[in-house]
């Protein structure tokens, strides 16, 4: 990793909320929250960014504004971070946001089986078949 860049990161907390912040060095940055933290911390997701992706991550997840720089940890940011995870070559949050919905319908789309109108609906609006 560049010392010259910043990174944003998602640090789960495991009482269900998300940090979404900007540091040069995540795991440094997931240790000094650590110590203020009753309850295990886990950074789950970087990418390159500056401050300016960092504001568009928190207004695009303004819905699930906890508190500060928290998020409630829900489906969405959960495929959010799949999807930086998985694609770690893409940067571009609009093309991560469209990556991670089609997780979701995936996922959505799994759990409801072959057999379901809305399975053969969602399957052909994301190509499963």
């Amino acid at each position: 990793m560049s010392w010259e860049k910043y990174m944003i990161y998602f640090i789960r907390s495991y009482n269900k909320y998300i940090k979404i912040g900007r540091s040069y060095d995540p795991s440094i940055r997931c240790k000094t929250l650590q110590t203020g933290s009753p309850v295990k911390l886990k950074v789950k997701a970087v990418l390159p960014g500056d401050s300016k992706t960092e504001k568009a991550l928190h207004e695009m997840f303004s819905h699930i504004h906890y508190q500060g720089e928290w998020f409630r940890y829900t489906d969405e940011l959960k495929f959010f971070m799949r999807a930086i995870q998985e694609n770690p070559e893409i940067n571009n949050i609009s093309d991560l946001q469209k990556i991670a919905l089609k997780m979701r319908l995936v996922a959505k789309a799994k759990r409801l089986g072959s057999n379901h109108k809305l399975y053969k609906r969602l399957a052909r609006y994301i190509s499963l078949t």
